[in-house]
């Protein structure tokens, strides 16, 4: 540590005196491990308790300011702190936000990495001694009422509003230069930190959120103390609207004022008081209590729909005490706001509505289900049981439900059964014109047609099934595997284990050994003693180390594939590396599940017959060393070798002591449904994403972009088909947070299997619809099959990303003409679905691909520029052309490369850098190498192009065949000139916004170049547009604007399926 004041941390302070002492001994442990200079400004905002005297007395030993200021609120207190810091960056706390040990490392060290117009929010947690209840989950998950930091990726920038003094630093130059800094007239705390915020983003300043630099907040909230806070935020809201009238669309300051007006002076304000009078805030409050209290004595399914009532209240009564904040500050004298608030928000009318929109279970019911809805309003006005009714009603319209559609379902297949042998009687059948392109009502036959026939109570099937013999599906039924976790002492909390056995299952259970053949297995609510032999289980997990164990989705697979293959054991490998190599951390044992019939010494037993399956999952959840199989097996015989297979090559049975077995692409004659999890509890609608793989290319780009928006209104489940191969690499890293789970099936078992897992699945999540946005031809050729599985689903199909070539060859089969939505990623793809294939327009959305344009919204730091420009030995005073792409022959990177050769020998002043792995890359590095490219970098992969793109003047597309890039989006939005081939949709870009030249020639060498020296020769005019445009790009093509239209195109297939 150096002489310099690192960061100055910034704390106003109001009678705190009791909770001083610990939020003191917290800081000690910052101390304890600090990396740089840092002091500690606690500024008293005129405290009445011993808060200066508890300062005083226990910060010995910390570097401690303490300031006394008379009272007048945290802004004129923070504002003191900030005129006395001497550190280079402020960080702001608040006065119940206990640190992390490496609070203060963090931010500095992540400020580094950003110019100092970017502030560093840090991520908080509530305190582990807190007693959490589901206001405290509500307010921070649900209704982000407090804050919305679960929203947030790693990394992400954020606007003004976030702007949260909890956990925030900033460049201390940067923000004194504000003037005023934290506006005073805030005399309440709330919204004085988003003002500034808003002030400082208004001169370039952005906020990153970067979740390692996290704290915790130590404030057990009750409803009463939360909403009172609400109110407070509606007062201050209205002094930042009149701070900054260009707001008020956000705040709706004046909207609900205007609002209250025309309410209370129309005839009907007496009807909605006499409907409210008998419900008063303090019997809400009463209630919410009520509800939190059966929380802790109901069963999960039972608290869902607690929780659902629960959000449902919370959401109507802070948004009602926002607007009594706002209405009591804009006229103090007027009594009635409480009245007017009831009838808008807690009318019994809004009983009923605002349970249809808590759940989806009562949303469609009938005149019919009348009895139903009383029940459901009767729990309401009980005001006592609420919760459990809720449960109970729910079951019986599930029942209802059933009961109807099973009616209904029958009728409809005799129908269905008479309408197709109608169709198989026409002419146009036996010519098979018309049935290419079936309509909406022969699509809907085909689903029902190749769905199981609809079964009674009783179990008989319905007489007539369509020639049976021709599917591979039968339904089956079969147990899970029981897995038995080992541990070496007792020492699992019983929480966890709880946890663990809710989320993966009853069946499973944790043993401890006692003795040479005495078990104590610990399984939901029991406790035996057992043998080896009699110990409830099929499989055996024994981690070395339990904070290196398999994740919960890395177990999830795991089940997945023991219930359908059989296999004796399964190792996780979280590397792209195939066999002979593995990847294991301190011991394989945190990676093996392996069956209990080999025994516990089944690693030392040389003897063992066993047939291993070598499951790939990334990413690593902790550091892993690849080593060779026979490194972990040493005293066995190893057999491993590709199966060719039909589609791609199967590389993942390990056998052990034994001859290799031959392999089948045919797909399992039974289907069987395993419950491998318990059903998934669902709180929104679910997709499920099917990704060919999760490498690193546009497709999947695209797919976790608009997860990314939307995972707050959806839950998402990614199942990948297709083998991985390490030379595309993997984005597996980036669907944390966004996914509820990820399957990568080809790890799970080879193709045999397919069906079984997808079938398993279905009945695990019960998704609301399928989004295929890549496939393989596995998948097109059993559509089918596929369709039948998801008989009761709707399917959208995004797997045409070119009008020529790939996926669009195929869409003349029955299969996937009878999936329900079509998307078409460009112009070219939109003609060829209507013109060629004759498919119905309103079938079809045209949706671009996307990209994150808050990422890509301004040039990175110059420093950062200068520190890639070192990285990668780029030079500093010429012209950089980039190629960014999978280094595969539709990218045509080797058209790029004989372009930098003839700039090479012209002695052009330009450099130009390949940013791009794949199959091709070591006949491109061999070209590089043979022709001396002294102007060309190849890098592999950089995570964030963002620096390269900044320091760029152009980019260079050389694509054979394409859809519309992201990475033009990305170049353009950054104001960056383009030369492309014409390709997709990517001459309508160009020439619409003029930023950029196209060239007609696709794999012309002469007819490129020559195209080449023309863009640069007016490389000037297309910068100047390519920025003018940028904005514009931004908006048309954000992640937020294209995930919503996603969003219609789901809803409209899911409609159809209501």
């Amino acid at each position: 540590m150096g002489s310099v004041m690192d960061v100055s941390v910034v704390i106003p302070t109001y009678n705190r005196a009791s909770l001083l002492i610990k939020l003191l001994d917290a800081w000690r442990e910052v101390d304890k491990v600090k990396k740089y200079k840092y002091e500690l400004i606690f500024s008293d905002d005129g405290s009445s308790d011993d808060t200066r005297a508890t300062l005083k007395q226990r910060s010995k030993g910390l570097p401690v300011v303490i300031l006394e200021n008379e009272h007048g609120g945290a802004a004129r207190a923070r504002n003191a702190a900030i005129r006395r810091a001497q550190g280079e960056r402020i960080l702001m706390l608040g006065d119940d936000i206990f640190p992390d040990a490496q609070l203060v490392n963090r931010h500095v060290e992540l400020s580094r990495q950003v110019g100092a117009e970017t502030a560093i929010l840090g991520d908080i947690k509530w305190h582990p001694e807190l007693k959490l209840n589901y206001l405290m989950t509500h307010i921070t998950e649900v209704g982000h009422e407090q804050f919305s930091l679960n929203a947030f990726q790693p990394g992400q920038y954020v606007d003004f509003r976030h702007f949260y003094t909890s956990n925030i630093s900033v460049d201390r130059q940067f923000l004194s230069s504000e003037p005023g800094l934290f506006d005073e007239r805030f005399s309440k705390v709330n919204f004085e930190d988003a003002e500034l915020g808003y002030r400082l983003a208004n001169r370039g300043a952005k906020i990153r959120f970067e979740p390692e630099a996290w704290a915790y907040h130590y404030h057990a909230y009750t409803i009463e103390g939360f909403r009172e806070r609400q109110k407070t935020a509606g007062e201050m809201a209205v002094v930042f609207v009149k701070l900054h009238p260009e707001l008020e669309e956000a705040f709706g300051v004046k909207r609900t004022w205007e609002r209250y007006s025309k309410l209370s002076s129309s005839r009907l304000a007496g009807f909605a008081t006499q409907g409210a009078g008998t419900i008063d805030f303090d019997a809400i409050i009463s209630t919410c209590e009520a509800y939190e209290e059966h929380l802790q004595l109901v069963t999960d399914r039972e608290q869902k729909y607690i929780k659902l009532a629960l959000s449902s209240l919370y959401l109507r009564l802070f948004k009602a005490s926002f607007e009594l904040g706002i209405l009591a500050k804009l006229d103090p004298s007027r009594t009635d706001f409480e009245h007017y608030l009831r009838s808008v928000y807690f009318n019994p009318d809004g009983y009923w509505n605002l349970y249809l929109e808590a759940t989806d279970a009562f949303k469609d019911l009938s005149e019919a289900d009348r009895a139903l809805r009383e029940t459901v309003l009767l729990s309401y006005a009980d005001q006592t049981h609420a919760g459990i009714q809720i449960a109970l009603a729910n079951k019986e319209v599930e029942l209802l439900r059933s009961r109807e559609a099973q009616g209904q379902a029958e009728c409809e297949y005799a129908m269905a059964l008479n309408e197709l042998e109608r169709l198989k009687a026409s002419r146009a059948w036996r010519i098979g014109s018309a049935v290419v392109h079936p309509a909406k009502l022969t699509r809907r036959l085909t689903r029902r047609l190749t769905s199981t026939a609809p079964q009674r109570d009783g179990g008989s099937i319905a007489n007539a099934l369509v020639e049976p013999a021709q599917s591979p599906v039968e339904s089956g039924t079969a147990s899970s595997p029981r897995l038995g976790i080992m541990l070496s002492e007792r020492d699992l909390p019983s929480a966890a284990r709880r946890s663990f056995l809710s989320e993966l299952g009853q069946q499973h259970c944790f043993i401890v050994r006692k003795n040479d053949d005495e078990f104590e297995v610990l399984s939901s609510g029991r406790e035996l003693r057992e043998t080896y032999d009699s110990l409830p289980v099929d499989y055996l997990y024994q981690p070395d180390d339990w904070d290196q164990r398999l994740s919960s989705n890395e177990v999830r697979n795991a089940l997945l594939c023991l219930s359908h293959t059989g296999v004796d054991f399964v190792i996780v490998s979280p590397t792209l590396a195939l066999l002979p190599q593995l990847a294991i951390s301190s011991s394989v044992r945190n990676h093996l599940i392996f069956s209990k019939r080999l025994g516990l010494d089944f690693l030392e037993n040389g003897d063992s017959k066993a047939k291993g399956r070598v499951m790939r999952l990334l990413p690593a959840q902790v550091p892993v060393t690849e080593v060779p199989v026979e490194e972990v097996f040493r005293n066995k015989t190893i057999s491993y070798a590709p199966d060719p297979g039909r589609y791609t090559p199967d590389q993942g049975y390990l056998y052990l002591g034994q001859a290799m077995e031959a392999m089948s692409d045919a797909s399992a004659s039974e289907i069987r449904t395993t419950q491998f999890i318990p059903k998934f509890k669902k709180e929104k609608k679910l997709v499920f994403v099917l990704p060919m793989v999760m490498a690193i290319g546009g497709v999947e780009r695209n797919a976790i972009e608009v997860m990314r928006q939307l995972k707050d209104r959806y839950h998402f489940v990614v199942i990948t088909m297709d083998r991985h191969d390490q030379s595309h690499g993997s984005f597996h890293h980036q669907l944390r947070g966004l996914t509820e789970a990820v399957y990568d099936l080809m790890e799970l078992g080879n193709l045999h299997y397919y069906l079984a897992f997808l079938n398993d699945l279905k009945e695990a999540y019960e998704p609301d619809a399928v989004w295929i946005c890549n496939g393989m031809l596995w998948l097109c050729d059993h559509a089918e099959h596929v369709r039948r599985i998801f008989h009761d689903v709707p399917i959208i199909d995004n797997q045409a990303w070119d009008a020529e070539f790939g996926w669009i060859e195929l869409y003349d089969q029955p299969g996937i003409q009878s999936f329900d939505r079509f998307i078409a990623t460009n112009s070219k793809v939109y003609s060829k679905f209507v013109d060629d294939f004759k498919m119905n327009p309103e079938r079809i959305d045209s949706i671009y691909p996307c990209f994150d344009s808050e990422r890509f919204g301004a040039p990175s730091p110059v420093d950062e520029q200068k520190a890639f420009i070192r990285e990668f030995d780029l030079p500093k005073d010429r012209p950089v052309f980039l190629f960014c792409g999978r280094l595969h022959s539709q990218k045509g990177p080797l058209d790029f490369l004989e372009l930098a050769r003839r700039r090479l020998q012209k002695q052009d002043d330009a450099f130009f850098v390949m940013r791009g792995t794949g199959a091709l890359a070591p006949e491109i590095d061999k070209f590089i190498q043979d022709n001396e490219l002294t102007n060309l970098r190849r890098i592999s992969f950089v995570e964030n192009t963002v620096p390269l793109l900044s320091l760029a003047s152009g980019l260079i597309i050389t694509s054979h065949y394409e859809t519309i890039t992201i990475v033009l989006l990305e170049a353009l939005s950054m104001g960056l000139p383009v030369l492309s081939t014409d390709v997709g949709d990517i001459r309508l870009v160009l020439e619409q916004y003029q930023a950029g030249l196209v060239v007609p020639e696709i794999g012309d060498h002469d007819a490129f170049e020559a195209a080449y020296e023309k863009w640069r020769k007016d490389l000037t005019f297309y910068t100047a547009k390519a920025r003018q445009c940028s904005g514009e790009i931004r908006r048309r093509f954000s992640s937020e604007a294209i995930a919503e239209q996603y969003v219609d195109s789901w809803e409209r297939a899911m409609a159809e399926f209501a």
